[in-house]
């Protein structure tokens, strides 16, 4: 991947991770699936909804990394 590339792709998951639809949606799901495994019963259904917990996590995480990406090859680029 090119550097411009990452930068490119930085500032898209900084757009997302800003958007206010995005982070409501996210926060929902976590809350709502968070929620419900607390009350579940089933112990299948309650690994199902830790696992979408996780999921929605990691989901932040790899665009929080993909943005990190971005910044530092923002501040390389000014360094050369």
């Amino acid at each position: 991947m090119t550097g411009q590339e990452e930068l490119e792709r930085g500032q898209q998951a900084a757009d997302v991770l800003a958007n206010p639809m995005y982070q409501e949606a996210m926060d929902r799901l976590i809350t709502e699936a968070t929620t419900r495994w607390q009350k579940e019963k089933d112990a299948d259904a309650r690994d199902w909804l830790w696992m979408l917990v996780q999921a929605g996590k990691r989901v932040n995480k790899v665009l929080e990394e993909t943005m990190q990406t971005g910044k530092l090859r923002s501040k390389q680029i000014e360094m050369e």
